[in-house]
This record gives C-alpha cells, sequence and structure tokens, in this order.
C-alpha cells in the first residue's frame, strides 16, 4: 500500500477493522489522490477501495480517508 503512495500524499493515519484498511491523509489535489487510488485498484491485490470522506482545507491541499476492503481479492481471469 504504501510502496504506491506518491512523496506528495502524507498518511496521517492508518486503523483496521475486520475486513477493511482506512488510511487518512493530506494530499496536494485530488488528482494525485485518484492517481494513488488507480494504482492501489490496478495491483489487483484489494477488493473495494473507497474515499471515505474529502475535503479542501484552508491551504488549498485535501483532507481525506479511504476505505480499502482487504481479504476479498478480485479475479482478474489469470
Amino acid at each position: 500500500i504504501l510502496g504506491n503512495l506518491p512523496s506528495e500524499i502524507k498518511i496521517t493515519s492508518v486503523s483496521t477493522d475486520i475486513g477493511t484498511l482506512t488510511l487518512s491523509g493530506i494530499a496536494p489535489d485530488e488528482e494525485i489522490l485518484l492517481v494513488y487510488l488507480n494504482k492501489l485498484d490496478s495491483s489487483g491485490k484489494f477488493g473495494e477501495i473507497t474515499i471515505s470522506n474529502i475535503t479542501k482545507l484552508e491551504t488549498g491541499e485535501r483532507d481525506f480517508s479511504i476505505v480499502i476492503k482487504i481479504g476479498e481479492i478480485g479475479t482478474t481471469g489469470e
């Protein structure tokens, strides 16, 4: 998960629950966040990936939370 993380994104917290991983952090804009989410999705290692919160800060940066379902790896027709 962190191997795909662009250097511009700062993760501020990580939490887990049964079957899910929640990452919260700060991104300079939505575009770089979407690049990261696409990298995670294309890895095929995770189930559903959802942006649960995104807020524009006074600095122009985006505060975000994403929820990643783990343990439900989709099939890719291998």
